[in-house]
């Protein structure tokens, strides 16, 4: 793991004292900065770290937007070099002292899934949940019963609160309600945004859907489906496309599920991804063969073959397929 950089100074900076204009940073810390945007567009992430690192160290040292821009490139960086704790690390500072804008604590989230640590990441999404807008409304990829507990409060807290808010509030727990009563869950039915999800800017919106991917992998991961499934789907809903499909469809091949996997993989297709089109026909072909109809496997997986070529394991699978 890379040793923690240089950032003491930022820590005893608070967000009350963020800068929005000031004094101009050096030549050299400017310098630097475009070094490193140019490093990243040349694929030199390690490198443009570095650059960054002494664009922060030849700044004026108050967070102004100068340094905030910095660490964004930082952090995006620190992720694309697979240093997810790093990443993590730098995007909760980010949160610190930018005010806790949601789209922070969202590719904190996405860093600490990718990092392995699902806690870290479920807290830092709570915390990207909590200070957005539309409080005490229900979320679909929030746990039930907070969400329960923190509309009863709100309503506790706004007892001379509209009729309206009142009744929005008892129609977002009548649907979190029936999604318990629901156990087999119907994950293909499309889903309206919430007002959260719609009043989220669309950094935020990006950083959402990315830390809903990864955490539900890490869910998927130590077999956790159910959750995963939750995680997917409303990220699905924020707009991610044939990648998501079909991690969810694999996440339902592994739960035994091979219908709703395979309705997975057919929506992800209607999205016309030329780079996941490959995986996604794949995949129905071997849900089908994990559901037991040989026959429309063999013939999904022939299809396969005449578009995009074949391969030796390709080839001892359809000798399989051709032997039941």
């Amino acid at each position: 793991m890379r040793v923690q950089r240089r950032i003491g100074w930022i820590f005893a900076v608070s967000a009350t004292v963020l800068m929005m204009s000031g004094c101009q940073d050096s030549k050299a810390a400017r310098d630097a900065r475009l070094a490193g945007i140019e490093q990243m567009n040349q694929g030199n992430y390690e490198e443009a770290i570095a650059s960054f690192d002494l664009a922060l160290d030849e700044s004026d040292g108050i967070v102004n937007e100068f340094e905030l821009d910095v660490l964004k490139y930082r952090a995006e960086a620190e992720y694309m070099t697979e240093d997810f704790t790093a990443a993590a690390h730098t995007y909760g500072i980010l949160a610190d002292v930018d005010d806790g804008k949601p789209e922070y604590f969202y590719y904190q989230a996405a860093s600490e899934a990718m990092a392995g640590n699902l806690d870290g990441a479920v807290k830092a999404y709570e915390s990207a949940l909590g200070d957005t807008s539309g409080a005490g409304e229900s979320d679909p990829d929030r746990g039930k019963e907070g969400s329960e507990e923190e509309s009863a409060q709100e309503t506790d807290r706004e007892t001379d609160s509209l009729q309206t808010e009142e009744d929005q509030t008892e129609a977002a727990q009548a649907g979190s309600s029936q999604e318990e009563t629901e156990t087999s869950g119907d994950f293909s039915a499309p889903k309206q945004k919430s007002i959260r999800e719609a009043s989220l800017s669309p950094e935020a919106q990006a950083g959402r859907s990315l830390a809903l991917s990864a955490i539900g992998k890490a869910y998927e991961d130590q077999g956790r489906y159910e959750e995963a499934m939750d995680f997917y789907e409303s990220a699905a809903d924020s707009g991610l496309t044939a990648d998501l499909y079909n991690r969810m469809g694999l996440c339902m091949m592994a739960a035994g599920r091979y219908d709703e996997a395979i309705s997975y993989f057919e929506t992800g297709m209607t999205l016309n991804d030329e780079v996941k089109m490959p995986d996604l026909k794949y995949n129905e072909a071997a849900a089908y063969e994990y559901k037991g109809n040989f026959e429309k496997a063999l013939e999904l997986l022939r299809d396969w073959v005449s578009v995009y070529g074949s391969t030796p394991e390709i080839e001892k699978e359809i000798t399989f397929l051709e032997s039941r």
